[in-house]
């Protein structure tokens, strides 16, 4: 959570770009997972 109402948290809001989807050079490419990172992922205690 950014702190929106302290004049830090509107200077970070203020930099902050955000994007739908994925960007033109990268939606033609093909997505791959990274097994070792999903088994860690599912495997940690605690996780929902």
């Amino acid at each position: 959570m950014v702190p929106h109402k302290t004049e830090r948290g509107k200077a970070a809001l203020r930099l902050f770009k955000c994007y739908e989807g994925c960007p033109p050079p990268y939606d033609r490419r093909k997505r791959v997972v990274v097994p070792g990172a999903m088994r860690i992922m599912c495997l940690k205690p605690g996780r929902k």
